[in-house]
């Protein structure tokens, strides 16, 4: 059922700061920083190799989240922990600080809305991994897909059977893109999410509306509020 007016919903995270912490904050030089990365990588494969280099780039005063000052000091070849960084870890730092329109493509990606930083759910959308996204970031995804698993054009629903469609589990006539297949398949592998989804709330939100095995764009963003952000793994 639908919620007459869409929840608005906030980030209660705390400020995130570029600052790196007293005693881990060796002196960057521009020559180091900046210096040219060989490689140029798609922002999928980015991901990928962030994903796979998490615990050693995450800042630890904001465990999930990587930022351009943590970028910084690993381009010296130092984690912030100093040990010593690897050669892919470095040249991975170098092209994100020397491409900051990488940076931004990931940026609130998994989260609908951008912070500066990259996080885990940001991360693993980019590199086409919903398996591990909370259950927020993939409503979020389910809302940016939402038209392309409508079978019509104006329609305000999306049943399980479309839904089916896309993920491919049921024969269908539409062609849908590789992330709406692989969203609208984490979504049917989740059960109580998309139950809740399906449910979600009636008439001025006093009530819960019924199961009918179909949702709208207003139980995705009143579900948006009430789930939770934390990846479902590490």
């Amino acid at each position: 059922m639908t919620l007459l007016t869409p929840a608005q919903t906030t980030s209660h995270l705390p400020p995130i700061t570029n600052d790196v912490p007293s005693g881990n904050n060796p002196a960057v030089s521009a020559s180091t920083e900046n210096a040219p990365s060989s490689k140029t990588h798609t922002p999928q494969e980015l991901a990928v190799k962030l994903l796979a280099n998490h615990s050693a780039f995450e800042n630890p005063n904001y465990p999930d989240r990587i930022s351009n000052a943590y970028l910084k000091v690993i381009a010296t070849g130092k984690l912030v922990d100093g040990r010593d960084a690897t050669p892919e870890q470095v040249e991975l730092a170098k092209e994100l600080l020397n491409n900051p329109e990488t940076f931004d493509a990931i940026d609130g990606i998994g989260s609908g809305y951008k912070d500066g930083t990259l996080s885990w759910n940001d991360m693993a959308v980019a590199a086409g991994q919903f398996d591990s996204i909370s259950d927020r970031s993939l409503l979020v995804q389910t809302r940016v897909y939402f038209r392309e698993f409508a079978a019509g054009a104006n329609d305000q629903y999306v049943n399980f059977n479309e839904l089916r469609e896309a993920a491919g589990e049921i024969p269908s006539t539409r062609t849908f893109s590789t992330p709406a297949k692989a969203v609208a398949k984490e979504l049917l592998n989740r059960p109580e999410l998309l139950r809740k989804l399906d449910i979600g709330v009636g008439f001025l939100g006093v009530f819960s509306g019924k199961q009918d095995d179909r949702f709208d764009l207003t139980n995705i963003d009143y579900m948006r509020g009430r789930s939770s952000d934390i990846p479902r793994s590490h």
